[in-house]
């Protein structure tokens, strides 16, 4: 129950930081890209997500403890809040890019972008289910029964 329950708040708060993200800079809510990216997301990690929930809870609380909190070295912790941001900073400047109307993007190429957000979501996805030991953090002990406890290799 506890991890359906973080699960879900995870889920809720990670849509609203995506509405955030994608439009507040866009300035409202008619923009179909964003729409499209966040239901591209949504499905393509709530879905196997679930069928974790499902079938191996352990695996999904495992993929759950990630970020910068999760890790254990502050070089770590550095690395993983420099990659977040700059995955927000892109989505904001893909944002701005479409207010502001700096470049013409085909119909065609948002939807392509959308299919290989989609296909590498589900195949990351998928390694999480196929392997039961798969975490956001590779932990020592996971791959060397003599490394030290509590250091990750990400």
């Amino acid at each position: 129950m506890r991890t359906s329950l973080q699960f879900a708040g995870s889920s809720l708060i990670g849509l609203a930081i995506f509405g955030l993200v994608l439009f507040l800079p866009a300035g409202t809510v008619d923009y179909w890209q964003a729409w499209v990216f966040i239901a591209v997301f949504t499905i393509s990690t709530i879905v196997p997500s679930i069928y974790l929930l499902v079938t191996d809870p352990a695996a999904l609380q495992r993929r759950m403890q990630a970020g910068p909190a999760a890790e254990t070295r502050t070089i770590q912790k550095i690395i993983s809040a420099v990659a977040f941001l700059s995955l927000a900073a892109i989505m904001v400047f893909s944002v701005l890019d479409h207010r502001f109307g700096w470049s013409r993007v085909p119909r065609a190429v948002s939807l392509v972008g959308d299919v290989l957000v989609a296909m590498g979501l589900v195949g990351s996805m998928l390694v999480v289910i196929q392997n039961g030991y798969a975490a956001a953090n590779v932990r020592w002990a996971s791959l060397l029964p003599w490394a030290p406890t509590g250091h990750s290799l990400s």
